[in-house]
Order: structure tokens, then C-alpha cells, then sequence
């Protein structure tokens, strides 16, 4: 929060979400098979394509997505991924190209 242009941690939402980060820390998860697809170019961009595969188990319910990566030759950043995913039966596709503004500059509230 920030209060007469400081910023300071809000009491009340780090008890509501501290407790929900510890909880997701504590997923069990298994990576694997991760391997190299290959070279790729991204709208003019090279590109190196990695996939890999994540399995989870939260509340007895099974998730699993498999993922491939794009990530920016020049620096390993990530400009695209697809996945596909299960979670108990039900199944999604999700495509995300991702675009970075070298003007923008955040500073840390803290």
C-alpha cells in the first residue's frame, strides 16, 4: 500500500496471502521430459524452442500441461509459449506471445 507516497507492506493482505503462497510453494510438482525442439524465429526474432511437461496433484485432483517456450536468443528471455493442458478431464490451449517495453522502468515499492 502506498500511504503519503511510501510504500509499506498492507498487515492485512500478507495474512490473507501468506498463507496462500505457502500453500502453493508446497505443490508437489514434477518436471519432465524437458528437451531442446530446435531453432525458430518469432516475428523476425531468434528464437530457441524448449519443451517439457508438468504434473501436479493439488486436492487429489491431477494437472498436468505440456509446454513449449520460445526464449530470445539474444538474452533467454521468454517471447512465446503454447500450452496444452488436463485438469481432471477438462482440457484448455493456451497461446501467449509476449512483447517487452525497454522504456518502461519500475521501482521496487519497498
Amino acid at each position: 500500500m502506498n500511504t503519503k507516497g511510501k510504500w509499506a507492506l498492507n498487515p492485512a493482505m500478507s495474512a490473507l496471502v501468506r498463507p496462500l503462497l505457502d500453500e502453493f510453494r508446497n505443490i508437489p510438482t514434477d518436471v519432465t521430459d524437458v528437451h531442446l525442439v530446435g531453432p525458430d524465429d518469432v516475428n523476425g526474432v531468434t528464437t530457441v524452442v524448449i519443451g517439457y511437461t508438468v504434473t501436479t496433484t493439488v486436492v487429489g485432483t491431477v494437472a498436468k500441461s505440456t509446454t513449449e517456450a520460445w526464449l530470445r536468443v539474444s538474452d533467454g528471455l521468454p517471447i512465446k509459449q503454447e500450452i496444452d493442458s488436463d485438469v481432471a478431464g477438462v482440457k484448455s490451449h493456451t497461446s501467449q506471445t509476449i512483447d517487452y517495453d525497454s522504456s518502461l522502468t519500475i521501482d521496487a515499492p519497498i
